[in-house]
């Protein structure tokens, strides 16, 4: 099983010897010059992982950031509302994480001085009322983006409201 980065930055395969259920990332770009790294602890978790990117960024509207490097507070902040879904690494970025509620979704690739997030729910209602609350964590007010129109309706009407 091999799989390529649409701009063919890297790719995704599991060790030929067989020698574990892993499934790996390599490229030029790994963090720390590796040449593989771990992606997914399985080619389930590969699966879902790409599975579940594709309905996070299927949804509309999206709201996106590229953000500052991901802290603590931020961090806490979503495990204690969210559950955590399949987590993979390496690419893009030593880290990613997923977490998801009843209709709301959020994915993050962590790197060194950088974060960049993707927020979606399976409706306006929903996704601005989880977004409000991310606005005061790291410098999601002023670095949240819309995907289209309706998502840049719903960011100026959150930021145009108190902060929490």
């Amino acid at each position: 099983m091999a799989s390529d980065e649409n701009q063919g930055v890297c790719s995704w395969g599991v060790p030929l010897d067989g020698s574990s259920g892993q499934v790996l990332v390599g490229g030029d770009l790994l963090d720390a010059g590796y040449a593989t790294v771990p992606y997914a602890a399985s080619v389930e978790d590969f699966i879902a992982a790409r599975r579940w990117d594709h309905v996070c960024l299927a949804s509309a509207p999206v709201l996106q950031a590229q953000a500052a490097e991901l802290d603590q507070a931020s961090l806490g902040y979503l495990q204690a509302r969210l559950a955590p879904a399949v987590a993979t690494a390496g690419w893009p970025g030593p880290r990613q994480y997923r977490f998801e509620g009843q209709d709301v979704r959020v994915l993050l690739w962590s790197q060194t001085g950088q974060c960049d997030w993707w927020i979606s729910a399976s409706g306006e209602t929903s996704l601005k009322a989880f977004a409000a609350g991310l606005l005061d964590l790291s410098d999601l007010r002023s670095a949240l983006w819309p995907n289209d129109d309706s998502g840049a309706q719903l960011l100026d009407e959150l930021r145009m409201a108190p902060p929490h």
